[in-house]
């Protein structure tokens, strides 16, 4: 597998070039290399401080393939519901239907702070339809969401084979602006999902392969998780947030793979491990 080498800035560039120009991302700055070990990931992974200043991609080619987001879409999706009043209170408990689910967590009433926890689908079909597709289409493309198309099922379209596509390097994109505050949504439902988010490291612990375990930290994570089936496989996510000892910084982890879709994630167990080389835990 080949090493990470710390991005230079034309690298970093042309890698990022593949996420649409947005003054929603933050203003561009020159990546300047940053003292860390060499990173071994399996697929794309890129991390970078919220301004942009200090940057690192393994893989660029990888980064700049587009999939499904996923699970990684609940992010977004929780944002437009808040910025459209669809969701008022996060806490505010929706009936399950008793229809079963694929996990047995799903299986309950859920509010927006749980749905987000667990992942749970079925809350966030249920907000889609309440959205609707012209809105939908509307938010993502003002949020330079990927490919920002909706125009699959409404209830479906950011999951397997879904007309919804991102590139890891639209993601990160995506979460710097998220994080800088400079999303067209109100800060204080940007506020609202950050909190949402927030967890120690240890809640994508059961995420990793048998055997292994999260790196030792204290570093705070806001991050989603997202898995998806791909004609080649099995395409795993994990974006978002930490806060260390070194600062707030921004990442992406995602690993295409054979196999079947399942709840361990090779995203996760990658993703822990790049952070950890890179100093940022």
């Amino acid at each position: 597998m080949p090493l990470a080498r710390t991005a230079p800035a034309a690298l970093f560039a042309l890698t990022t070039a593949c996420a649409a120009p947005t003054q929603a991302v933050p203003p561009s700055v020159e990546p300047t290399p940053s003292a860390s070990t060499p990173i071994d990931h399996a697929g794309c992974f890129m991390l970078s401080r919220v301004d942009g200043s200090e940057a690192q991609i393994v893989h660029p080619w990888e980064c700049a393939a587009a999939t499904p987001p996923a699970s990684t879409f609940k992010i977004p999706h929780a944002l437009i519901a808040l910025q459209l009043g669809i969701v008022t209170d996060p806490d505010a408990k929706v009936p399950w239907d008793k229809t079963p689910q694929w996990m047995p967590a799903w299986e309950q009433d859920h509010s927006l702070r749980t749905a987000l926890r667990d992942s749970v689908l079925w809350f966030f079909q249920r907000i889609a339809p309440q959205v609707g597709r012209e809105r939908m289409t509307e938010w993502l493309t003002a949020m330079h969401y990927g490919n920002a198309d909706a125009s699959g099922a409404i209830d479906q379209f950011w999951l397997d084979g879904g007309s919804l596509r991102i590139t890891g390097a639209e993601q990160l994109a995506f979460v710097q602006a998220f994080f800088a505050g400079t999303l067209p949504i109100e800060k204080a439902h940007v506020d609202t999902v950050s909190e949402l988010l927030r967890a120690p490291i240890q809640q994508w612990a059961s995420r990793l392969p048998e055997g292994r375990t999260m790196p030792a930290t204290t570093a705070e994570f806001r991050a989603k998780t997202g898995t998806e089936r791909d004609p080649a496989g099995n395409v795993t996510w994990w974006v978002g947030a930490v806060d260390g000892p070194r600062g707030r910084w921004v990442f992406v982890s995602r690993v295409r793979a054979p196999g079947e879709p399942s709840s361990r994630s090779p995203a996760v167990a990658q993703g822990a491990a790049a952070l950890a080389a890179a100093g940022v835990l």
